[in-house]
């Protein structure tokens, strides 16, 4: 697994620095949103639970911009280190091989490292400190981007067009890595892939998913699997919108699942008034 180099924490501060000297009147000593006490509890959650605590992490984790403070950059980055060589993160064995590859003070040296396990009450709450550590580092990435755009339109570019587009594609790439969709090497979707396999193989294959109603589809789908998106084609008036509300229905009625529905082409009382029609299995042309 390979990261970013360090510059881009102090390009963020500068370009921080810059914004806030322009917006208030020169008050550049701001720093960007951070949560040092986040950054400490998640790498405290990898010190105690490493197996449990570092695929969680670096699932969310895309790469060190997510830590704010250098120093947690180098001990995050020497902990997938061990990892992928397959030994154990703890305190000692982290700290010699910080030593070894002369970046222990850049990571605070041993006194800081031993501090760091009681940084966290528990694993458990490793998720509520993986958020705050993900929205910090989306501001900061917000605050980048603004500023760019900002120092762009200052520039007078040529194209508009072009800088628009720019800005935008910039924009949409803060709510992918948001969202959790944010770009990810060969190497990573590679092994998660391959986890999976494993996963399947112990649990005797996949397990069904959330049935639709339909048995001969649902045989040959294994039902519906979270971040599956499912298109339904067909000519106009052969039953594509029946269909789809007779899946919505069967999920919320039958296995009491929350369901949402949006439709252009039907009115909400429209639809309902279709699923009346099904449960009681009167044909809505009658009703009419």
């Amino acid at each position: 697994m390979s990261f970013s180099n360090e510059a881009d924490v102090l390009d963020l501060a500068g370009a921080q620095n810059g914004s806030k000297s322009k917006a208030n009147g020169g008050s550049a000593s701001r720093l960007p949103p951070h949560s040092p006490e986040a950054e400490r509890a998640v790498l405290a959650c990898i010190f105690q639970d490493s197996e449990e605590s570092l695929p969680l992490v670096t699932a969310k984790v895309a790469n060190l911009d997510f830590f704010y403070e250098l120093r947690h950059r180098a001990i995050y980055t020497a902990m997938v280190e061990l990892a992928d060589a397959g030994k154990p993160i703890e305190p000692v064995i982290l700290h010699q091989h910080l030593r070894d590859g002369g970046k222990l003070e850049k990571a605070g040296g041993l006194q800081y490292l031993a501090s760091l396990p009681d940084a966290a009450p528990s694993v458990a709450v490793l998720s509520h400190y993986l958020d705050i550590l993900v929205d910090q580092a989306i501001l900061r990435r917000v605050i980048r981007v603004c500023s760019a755009a900002a120092a762009a339109a200052y520039d007078q570019p040529d194209n508009i067009d072009e800088a628009l587009d720019d800005i935008e594609r910039d924009v949409l790439a803060i709510g992918r890595e948001r969202a959790g969709t944010a770009e990810q090497s060969m190497e990573t979707l590679t092994k998660n892939a391959f986890d999976t396999v494993l996963k399947l193989q112990e649990q005797g294959g996949e397990p069904d998913g959330l049935a639709t109603g339909f048995v001969d589809l649902d045989e040959k789908t294994h039902g519906l699997h979270r971040s599956e998106m499912i298109v339904i084609a067909a000519r106009p008036s052969i039953g594509k919108t029946s269909l789809a509300m007779n899946i919505a229905e069967h999920v919320a009625v039958d296995q009491k699942r929350p369901v949402g529905v949006f439709s252009l082409e039907m009115t909400a009382e429209a639809l309902a008034t279709r699923m009346l029609c099904s449960r009681s299995r009167i044909n809505m042309h009658d009703i009419r």
